[in-house]
């Protein structure tokens, strides 16, 4: 099956990627649902829409995986398995303190970081 970019109506710009080759490789298009094995979110404002729309945009593209930071919560969202033709992933763990994120790498290794890493600090 060949994977393409996701519709250009419909195309949202995650916030980071994790995406295989390097950045010359993208040159003349952008990475398409085969290239990226993790998208991620950085919500505040836009929480409601990352966790709707944009989860099932990626789910039906057939994304990986799908990190979503939600600051206000103080926790990360991990989507993964995604199931293209109900939009949906079957799976979603929530990740808080020292919790460790296993981002997936586009080789199908992981690399690890904990979610206090990658969440603001509280003041």
């Amino acid at each position: 099956m060949q994977c393409t970019t996701i519709p250009p109506r419909h195309e949202p710009e995650p916030d980071a990627a994790i995406v295989r080759g390097r950045p010359g490789d993208y040159a003349r298009r952008h990475p398409g649902p085969a290239d990226v094995s993790c998208v991620v979110e950085i919500a505040d404002t836009s929480l409601e829409r990352d966790r709707t729309v944009k989860r099932r945009i990626y789910a039906g593209a057939g994304i990986r995986q799908y990190a979503l930071i939600d600051i206000a919560g103080g926790r990360v969202e991990l989507y993964e398995e995604p199931d293209a033709a109900s939009a949906s992933y079957r799976t979603r763990t929530e990740l808080r303190g020292d919790d460790p994120v296993p981002l997936l790498l586009p080789d199908g290794g992981r690399h690890e970081v904990r979610a206090k890493e990658i969440l603001p600090s509280s003041t």
